[in-house]
């Protein structure tokens, strides 16, 4: 799928953008993963409900019966009645992926072990692209290193794929509980099994990553 891009001064150009069922493919993450981009206005069929039986609300549930079923991006509410109780809900319409997304997490006496599962399919107009990862995970007890060890593999139309296995070691400068503050040095060694274009290789990669 593709668009015109209008410019001022400038030459039009057309700008091609790959589709998933999900939405348009945005860049990929740090895992190397497609990552597609889904927005609940961008379905003017849930955007046309009405807000009306909300305007008319008299008590804090009908306000939330009322809210229920709207959709918008998703939304805090917070109602208050006349008698002064007050509450507190999300409304708004929120987006259904199909795929399988296992995680497992399991505390050991020196850190945490974590493994993960996802499966997922989807479309690339007019091809159909399916990507599966398995990778297992382990942070040491005082959050200032890691391991982790992974395989990934996408493909394309079930003609072209792109397979590979990861290692890597995470030294921690800062890694607070809720992720909201992160700074980390990682060694990154990665085998590609399989390859769209040219050979498989090794890549050896030192990455910095400052996050706050």
């Amino acid at each position: 799928m593709g668009s015109t891009v209008r410019q001022y001064f400038r030459r039009d150009y057309h700008e091609e953008v790959p589709w998933t069922i999900w939405g348009p493919v945005l860049a990929r993450d740090h895992h190397d993963r497609v990552r597609a981009y889904r927005w609940v206005a961008h379905s003017a069929e849930r955007l046309a409900s009405t807000v009306t039986p909300l305007e008319s609300a008299r008590t804090i549930e009908e306000a939330f019966d009322a809210a229920n079923g709207l959709g918008t991006p998703g939304q805090n509410l917070v109602v208050v009645d006349r008698s002064g109780r007050i509450g507190w809900s999300v409304y708004g319409a929120i987006p259904r992926r199909v795929g399988i997304d296992g995680r497992y997490r399991r505390p050991v006496r020196t850190g945490l072990l974590t493994f993960t599962s996802e499966l997922s399919g989807g479309q690339d107009a007019p091809d159909a692209v399916y990507s599966q990862l398995y990778q297992s995970e382990y942070l040491h007890a005082s959050r200032r290193w890691g391991l982790a060890a992974q395989y990934r593999r996408f493909e394309q139309d079930r003609r072209d794929a792109n397979a590979s296995i990861i290692g890597e070691f995470t030294w921690y400068l800062r890694n607070d509980v809720g992720n909201s503050n992160l700074h980390w040095i990682k060694l990154n060694v990665e085998r590609k099994l399989e390859r769209t274009q040219g050979a498989p290789a090794l890549v050896v990669a030192l990455q910095y990553y400052f996050y706050r």
